[in-house]
């Protein structure tokens, strides 16, 4: 037992090395010659029944700086007043266009192609109905991200706002975490996902037949999309401040346990290299924390709690590094209460993958 857990421990440290410390050292690419910041962005936002939250975040996202871009709204099969509200909504630069979505078909597949296909511009950037942009340099941030013109998708980040709540706080840690491993991973030219809060590409690289594929899901819209597009060398990623969008965490348990059941629904069609990736952090994890209690009730508590500081020792710095790289709302200090906690919730959400959650959106 004891040799299995220097083995979970030095898997984790591998993961945390050769992928995570990448992202932490990673340096913003300066302004290359065939980069065009003003190139016209489309923004799409697939909205079902969410005329408030578009009438309290669109007036960040038709502020940016951008000297040229749309939004389109696919307003996807509401029964609410979302129409009414956004005929509201001051559109003085007349860049606000809004399309009904006919189709109710499970999932926003169908609003995400239609929003794409009536968008006005070759490149196109997705966000939600609750999220909204720190800056108002956004669009121009994540465009300028591209350091070849090779580069036709950007993975951006989009972190959960922490209120006083605990299920807020997790929510932070928790999307802190995913975009630690996406993004990571897709500077080790291995990219298989993107979070649809903040994605940007050229639409060119879309093909119905990605969305077609995995209509029978009612979650993975944009991570399974990104997967079949994303090439190492057609992905970068983008972590600069100013351009992270921020978004409202579910404000309930019940609410986030459902979140997460209907994502996790989505992680059997990854592709097998990226799964068997994932699964090798998320078991070391578990691993890691149940041979360290083990060995606190066996003669080995010396052993694990040596083993747990060393591992704690090798990750403060790279942990430190991201906290401010992402900024983070949670100090790094309480890194290791949430990193056990995760070893908890990687457990307990394994079993979404046998139940998945009820088709819907």
């Amino acid at each position: 037992m004891t040799i299995l857990l220097i083995i979970s421990a030095l898997v984790q440290l591998i993961y945390w090395y050769y992928f995570f410390k990448a992202l932490s050292d990673y340096k913003s690419p300066n302004n290359a010659s065939d980069q065009t910041p003003t190139e016209p962005i489309s923004i799409v936002i697939c909205a079902k029944n969410a005329g408030h939250l578009l009438k309290e975040n669109l007036p960040n996202i038709l502020n940016q700086a951008h000297s040229a871009y749309t939004i389109h709204i696919a307003d996807d099969y509401s029964t609410d007043d979302t129409l009414k509200i956004l005929k509201t909504i001051d559109n003085e630069k007349r860049n606000l266009f809004v399309h009904e979505v006919k189709q109710n078909n499970i999932g926003k597949r169908q609003a995400l192609w239609e929003g794409i296909v009536k968008s006005r511009h070759q490149w196109v950037i997705l966000t939600d109905s609750d999220c909204r942009p720190l800056t108002s340099r956004w669009l121009e941030t994540m465009i300028q991200a591209r350091n070849t013109s090779k580069h036709k998708l950007i993975l951006g980040y989009s972190p959960y706002r922490a209120h006083k709540t605990l299920v807020s706080w997790w929510s932070h840690f928790e999307a802190w975490m995913t975009a630690l491993l996406y993004l990571s991973f897709a500077l080790r030219g291995r990219p298989y996902m993107g979070v649809g809060r903040n994605l940007c590409y050229d639409k060119a690289l879309l093909s119905k037949a990605y969305l077609d594929r995995y209509q029978h899901l009612s979650s993975g819209d944009d991570d399974l999309t990104v997967m079949q597009m994303a090439t190492p060398d057609n992905t970068t990623i983008c972590i600069d401040p100013l351009s992270f969008v921020q978004t409202e965490a579910e404000p309930t348990w019940s609410k986030y346990i459902q979140q997460k059941r209907r994502h996790y629904s989505t992680a059997t069609s990854y592709k097998l290299s990226t799964i068997l990736l994932l699964s090798g952090y998320s078991l070391s994890h578990i691993g890691f924390y149940a041979l360290f209690f083990w060995s606190l009730f066996s003669a080995k508590v010396i052993v694990g709690w040596t083993l747990f500081a060393l591992r704690l020792l090798c990750l403060a710095p790279i942990v430190s590094k991201l906290c401010r790289r992402l900024e983070t709302q949670f100090h790094p200090l309480l890194f290791p209460i949430f990193d056990l906690a995760l070893a908890v919730y990687y457990v307990v959400f394994s079993f979404s993958v046998l139940f998945p959650k009820k088709k819907e959106w």
